[in-house]
């Protein structure tokens, strides 16, 4: 299905739900954030409680992938999904669009960013004409100044995060190069995932896709460290799609029967890990498939029509909050080896807002 077709179409539902969204006052302890559309192609920067109740929804103009909390701001940034030329500044007490910074002259946002512990903000940037990926650094502390860049050493750098307890910034190049919409280099992307110092930039090491078809895009990871990235297979072939790193001196593939890789219709979306469970999303296959981190093994799928954005929420607990293209929530708890306890906390059938790719929370407490 095409994320931007909907089941519901009651446009009076839809503006009396926004509407009294930014009327609401809720405890905001925990929020979860999403950028999403509306039956009218309006695009938003929304955040809701882990119960589904709004917080804000904010108007933007383009429609955003990725977003990311500052706690020395107390705010909240929205990327423009590739390849746009903005991030969104949301202030959390006002529930107010505050700022809005435009990518560097011939340069384009991938949709993500990340903070790391000295405040300052890295953003994968592609240029437009080479086509050669950078991290680009801002300063929220001096009102988002652009201070500088480093190179990823690869093609359309996607998502980024910082390795715990070091100074590793970890970026997956997809590798992707698009002209006019279409991509000219399917038989060879050469995607990677680099290990990069955030104090100086240099290469600490890189690690190629295993097929050259396989784009990797988007990344989670652990508490102690261990890196897990998924792929969007341009392989007309089953091959994995999901994979981790440690210490070895490649990506190791997670183990799986081709009907499991095959149900993910060669497209991963976002990753989410806890404990020892990894979960995935594919909008493509409607699926959200789950993982043994320890055995690097398959647990088991669930069915969610156009499901994208998945992130964890409570520390103790693995319990998962998945969104969809068709405007559900689901809260889905994982009681191992088994996936219960599923939890709708937004029906589909009912829902005016498409949820977009990705989701970040954040407990204020």
């Amino acid at each position: 299905m095409d994320r931007r077709k909907f089941l519901a179409s009651n446009l009076g539902l839809c503006l009396v739900s926004m509407l009294g969204c930014s009327q609401k006052t809720v405890k905001a302890d925990q929020l979860v954030f999403s950028g999403c559309t509306d039956t009218q192609n309006q695009h938003y920067a929304a955040a809701f409680t882990p119960e589904g109740e709004c917080y804000f929804i904010q108007p933007i103009p383009e429609r955003s992938h990725h977003s990311e909390y500052l706690p020395n701001q107390g705010q909240v940034l929205f990327f423009d999904r590739s390849p746009g030329t903005h991030f969104y500044v949301i202030d959390i007490d006002s529930k107010k669009l505050v700022q809005t910074i435009t990518a560097p002259e011939n340069r384009y946002y991938s949709g993500h960013g990340v903070i790391d512990k000295d405040n300052r903000l890295f953003v994968t940037e592609n240029d437009a004409t080479t086509h050669e990926g950078y991290i680009g650094i801002y300063e929220p502390n001096n009102g988002y100044t652009r201070t500088g860049d480093f190179p990823t050493h690869g093609i359309e750098p996607h998502q980024l995060l910082l390795k715990p307890n070091s100074n590793e910034l970890i970026v997956a190049n997809g590798g992707l190069i698009k002209i006019d919409g279409e991509i000219i280099n399917t038989d060879n992307f050469e995607s990677s995932v680099v290990y990069l110092n955030t104090q100086t930039g240099s290469l600490i090491k890189q690690y190629f896709a295993p097929d050259p078809q396989n784009s990797l895009r988007h990344m989670a990871i652990s508490d102690e460290g261990t890196m897990f990235v998924g792929a969007q297979s341009y392989n007309p072939n089953t091959i994995p799609l999901i994979f981790q790193h440690t210490n070895e001196e490649k990506l190791i593939p997670f183990e799986a029967d081709d009907f499991i890789w095959d149900a993910h219709n060669k497209y991963t979306a976002s990753l989410a890990v806890k404990g020892n469970t990894l979960a995935v999303t594919s909008p493509r296959g409607n699926i959200t498939s789950f993982w043994d981190v320890k055995e690097n093994s398959f647990i088991q799928q669930k069915a969610f029509q156009d499901c994208a954005g998945i992130v964890t929420l409570e520390h103790n607990i693995n319990l998962f909050t998945v969104t969809s293209g068709i405007g559900s929530i689901v809260k889905v708890k994982d009681k191992q080896p088994g996936i219960s306890t599923d939890r709708v906390l937004q029906d589909a059938e009912i829902s005016n807002l498409s949820w977009d790719n990705h989701l970040s929370f954040h407990t204020f407490i």
